[in-house]
């Protein structure tokens, strides 16, 4: 079987599907992920500097080594939104959603008429310049779309099972970080009160026929949802993470192989 070129493929792959998120401008990261045999990748515009040249750069080679790339948008604007989905990504993940508007102003920011107000243009890059279909590229680019959305706030939680029941919203996460401090447990991703809200998420997934994925440091925490449909995929470990360690791990050997003084 053949990779899956666009994100909305992974979600009916017969597995759960495994990614991570690149927070610096890399396109080499990009390629080496898939190389390690990642299903997808994140690329962030909420905690990094990446330009939208940078961005674009790396969806390039998303797209030239056949790893679907999902772009996480800093926040919800018609123009950030709009500006994506031209360039050419089919999936966007939006930070801190806490209500039904906040997910309808996604919706309608990144469909197209009639299931939204995206403003159309057939010359995008999305529509590789207006070299594919102009008529077909509207309906298309509705039902490719992924649209994933971070529950991470006390109001968020409040608001849950109504966000994800909406139609036109694919993926919802919870954000372990911001809600751990939200819950009053700071940097606790682990506590039980934040795996509470993760559990409950998948549940209401399974409910209204969505998505869920949750974000795992060591690879046997994925044990933990083997018999958890509601999980669907997992985020690992940044590319910045397992660099520091590894090359920490890496140092730290050597010198143990050094002679005592010599550092």
């Amino acid at each position: 079987m053949s990779a899956p070129r666009k994100f909305r493929d992974l979600l009916f792959l017969p597995r759960k599907f495994v990614g991570t998120i690149l927070q610096f401008p890399c396109p080499e990261i990009v390629e080496m992920i898939k190389e390690a045999g990642y299903d997808y990748i994140i690329i962030d515009n909420e905690h990094s500097y990446a330009t939208q040249e940078q961005t674009l750069q790396m969806l390039r080679a998303a797209e030239c080594v056949g790893i679907p790339a999902m772009l996480r948008i800093p926040h919800i604007e018609e123009n950030i939104v709009k500006t994506a989905l031209d360039m050419g990504f089919s999936a966007i993940r939006a930070p801190t959603v806490s209500s039904v508007e906040d997910a309808l102003c996604l919706i309608q920011y990144a469909k197209f008429p009639p299931d939204g107000k995206r403003g159309a243009c057939p010359f995008v890059r999305a529509n590789r310049f207006g070299g594919m279909d102009k008529a077909a590229f509207y309906e298309k680019a509705n039902r490719d779309l992924v649209l994933a959305v971070n529950i991470e706030g006390e109001e968020g939680v409040r608001n849950m099972e109504e966000i994800i029941r909406l139609d036109g919203i694919d993926i919802i996460n919870v954000g372990r970080v911001d809600l751990s401090v939200a819950l009053g447990v700071p940097g606790q991703t682990n506590h039980p009160l934040v795996e509470q809200e993760v559990r409950r998420v998948s549940a209401l997934c399974v409910k209204y026929g969505k998505y869920s994925g949750t974000y795992i440091e060591r690879p046997e925490q994925a044990a933990d949802y083997r018999d958890c449909p509601g999980i669907t995929h997992f985020l690992t470990k940044t590319p910045e993470s397992v660099l520091i360690d590894g090359y920490r791990t890496f140092f730290q050997q050597v010198t143990e192989h050094c002679k005592p003084g010599e550092y």
